[in-house]
């Protein structure tokens, strides 16, 4: 239950994507494999796809860091009657949602009608992202059944039955106790730690720590332009401490100047900040990746 709110707090951004040479591999399958292609939005907050529902286009989210699939209020009638609710802790308050069957919504040609429930609740919280009105969150109980490419230097969303990855290069995907993908993260001095992968925590944010961790990275001058800042969530809004660290590890790449935020959950996450820096293969079935560094301008 933890894991779905989690992932959805996200905070705000900055970044445009380049576009024209970057991701052709050997590890890369061929495009007759494609069920469905997206164009990755510039200058995106979140990767956000289109998702029919009774004949209508909705603008969702796709969040590797929430269990489940998650429907607006404003769907509610549609839903049909709950068959459940549950209270899930945020850093302000406790919250109560409720949880319905899955509607025939579609993904381009791909059902989202998963055997899992859906959780129905109030995401006008997004809104301040200034990514235009979401209206749900794809989760893992659907991005469990696929592999996703994250090209970014084509600025492209591509789902397939599988991923053709070479075994020599591929690097393995590990899952929490609530299906949420792990990869290993160093940060500097810190021993590796595996951290869940979020693309539902926005661009302007690469990882999120403890507070321990996060005072530990200051107190050995790991960090700068540490400060405070608001962050936006279902509850309402907070203060959060951030920094920018010196360098990181990810996916067996060091980068620098990695965006930080600390955690009022205290969970350890990478977010967009960090997964719009790479072009990724994620073959979630077989829980093999890979992982290229992708050819930004300014970075």
């Amino acid at each position: 239950m933890k894991r779905l709110m989690g992932r959805i707090l996200v905070l705000s951004l900055a970044a445009v994507l380049l576009g024209e040479r970057g991701f052709t591999t050997a590890d890369e399958p061929k495009r007759t494999d494609i069920l469905v292609e997206f164009t990755m939005p510039k200058a995106p907050r979140l990767l956000t796809v289109p998702v029919t529902l009774r004949g209508q286009s909705y603008q969702f989210v796709i969040n590797t860091g929430a269990s489940w699939m998650v429907y607006d209020q404003s769907f509610e009638d549609q839903l049909g009657a709950p068959i459940g609710a549950g209270a899930v802790t945020t850093a302000a308050k406790p919250l109560t949602l409720k949880y319905c069957n899955a509607p025939d919504a579609t993904l381009g040609p791909l059902s989202l009608k998963t055997a899992e429930k859906v959780c129905c609740m109030d995401l006008r919280f997004l809104d301040r992202l200034g990514v235009g009105r979401i209206h749900g969150i794809i989760g893992m109980s659907f991005l469990k059944k696929y592999a996703m490419t994250l090209d970014v230097s084509h600025r492209k969303i591509q789902f397939r039955h599988e991923a053709s990855i070479d075994e020599a290069k591929g690097l393995p995907l590990r899952f929490d106790e609530s299906g949420i993908p792990l990869v290993e993260v160093v940060m500097p001095g810190e021993q590796p730690k595996l951290y869940e992968f979020d693309t539902g925590t926005d661009s302007t944010v690469a990882v999120s720590l403890d507070r321990t961790t996060f005072d530990r990275l200051i107190m050995r001058q790991e960090f700068y332009g540490v400060g405070t800042k608001r962050k936006a969530d279902p509850s309402g809004e907070r203060d959060t401490r951030y920094g920018v660290a010196t360098t990181a590890a990810f996916f067996g790449f060091r980068l620098s100047d990695i965006d930080v935020n600390e955690t009022a959950s205290g969970d350890f996450r990478i977010g967009m900040g960090a997964i719009q820096r790479m072009n990724l293969v994620l073959d979630f079935p077989r829980k093999r990746m890979t992982a290229e560094r992708a050819p930004f301008w300014w970075w």
